[in-house]
């Protein structure tokens, strides 16, 4: 069978999730990584696991957050794209999806991860806005 590699990027509002990481059981749905695996492997038709180059905590939001997954499926990437975009609600977004080589994860092609922090100050209406490299 043909293994392809799929890299993609995601950005979410995390409101209404609790976080990142896939979770057990019936709250698997509200994990972003958990609801995303259950539209792909629907879509799909085979079980997909989605590795992150990080993770959030419950209502925190992400902005082209790289992520990739396996898949066996002859879909093209357009078709996955479309069809995934489809099953999404508004508070998910994912973009450039491609095929990537066999070996490249998420821990590789991320080669300097940024923290963004965003400071709301509600009496003095200032934002904040800072990125940080990390090494």
């Amino acid at each position: 069978m043909l293994r392809r590699n799929i890299k993609f990027h995601i950005s979410y509002d995390g409101t209404r999730y609790l976080g990142w990481q896939r979770l057990g059981g019936k709250q698997r749905e509200l994990s972003i990584q958990g609801f995303l695996e259950i539209c792909l492997s629907e879509l799909l038709n085979e079980n997909i696991k989605i590795m992150c180059s990080g993770r959030t905590d419950a209502g925190v939001h992400a902005y082209c957050q790289v992520a990739n997954f396996y898949t066996n499926s002859k879909l093209s990437i357009e078709e996955i794209t479309k069809a995934l975009i489809v099953r999404l609600p508004e508070d998910l977004v994912i973009s450039n999806m491609e095929q990537v080589t066999e070996h490249s994860t998420v821990d590789i092609v991320l080669l300097v991860k940024c923290m963004s922090t965003t400071l709301i100050m509600e009496s003095e209406k200032r934002y904040l806005l800072e990125d940080m490299p990390i090494m």
